[in-house]
């Protein structure tokens, strides 16, 4: 069973993204038989990692449009483009699976040969497609699963040319796969989102660069610290396993996260379990899925 990572990337070498695509592309190659990476930058021409496992793609083809001062404009309909580009090749490549994977999110051993279990899991039940769950590394912690979202294809389903991404969903014989907030401690496996690695620094540029062009973020501004307490209160929505230790991918993670970051800052947030737990459940009717 060929169980492949896809990956759309912009400017690796800004961004935040400086600090962890070289370690989070070399774990993707320890787990995944194959690793499509497509850049809509021009800025992004060559990879931090080489390996056979990786099939890349960076030209005029995959870039998105620029304006009359050469700045790059992103538009979230041409990298859902590139990423079903990739998709299409990894099915013409005759992988059994692909996995939507983001460059700032890496998976541990133990969760791989569980997300490779729960593959085949989908093909005894045939079902076209399953769900990445997500959980998140806080400074040198890991959070329960918490999201998930419908990236996970089967790629010898039948089906498999009825399901067509965007972003955090999938279109589905016309019907729109939302991804879902829920707590999920029962998760059949996680990937691991890195959580407040960038800067202030970081934040600027990454709002100038594509931020702006987001509803949401263009109508708050670059206002960073209306931003930093944003991120305060989505942390402390998250609940803590104090049961996992960190592995050594966690480990060379943290080594990498800059002492000016984000999670740093707002590191002293408080994570009350039962208060976290109890609001989850009164509020949400989170299902253990």
């Amino acid at each position: 069973m060929i169980v492949s990572a896809i990956v759309t990337v912009g400017p690796l070498g800004s961004l935040s993204y400086q600090y962890n695509s070289r370690l989070v592309l070399e774990n993707l190659v320890r787990y995944f038989d194959k690793v499509y990476v497509i850049s809509s930058s021009r800025l992004t021409v060559k990879l931090p990692v080489s390996c056979p496992k990786i099939v890349f793609i960076s030209d005029d083809t995959s870039w998105v449009d620029v304006d009359s001062e050469d700045n790059e404009i992103v538009c979230i309909d041409k990298l859902c483009k590139n990423a079903q580009r990739m998709w299409e090749l990894s099915y013409e490549n005759g992988d059994d699976f692909l996995v939507h994977m983001c460059i700032n999110q890496y998976i541990d051993e133990k969760n791989a040969e569980k997300m490779r279990r729960y593959c085949e899991w989908i093909i005894q039940i045939n079902r076209p497609f399953g769900y990445i769950y997500k959980a998140y590394q806080i400074i040198d912690q890991i959070t329960f699963p918490d999201s998930r979202l419908p990236w996970v294809i089967n790629l010898k389903h039948h089906e498999f040319r009825d399901i067509r991404g965007y972003a955090d969903s999938i279109y589905y014989k016309g019907a729109k796969i939302l991804s879902k907030q829920a707590f999920y401690a029962k998760a059949p496996y996680f990937i691991i989102d890195i959580f407040g690695e960038m800067t202030e620094r970081d934040f600027h540029a990454r709002y100038d660069y594509y931020l702006k062009y987001v509803g949401n973020a263009a109508q708050k501004g670059d206002d960073w610290n209306y931003w930093r307490r944003y991120y305060e209160i989505k942390i402390q929505q998250k609940l803590i396993n104090r049961e996992i230790v960190l592995s050594e991918w966690g480990r060379r993670v943290l080594a990498n996260i800059p002492p000016d970051a984000l999670a740093y800052q707002i590191k002293t947030a408080r994570f009350n379990d039962f208060r976290v737990v109890f609001n989850k459940i009164r509020t949400l009717g989170r299902k253990y899925e």
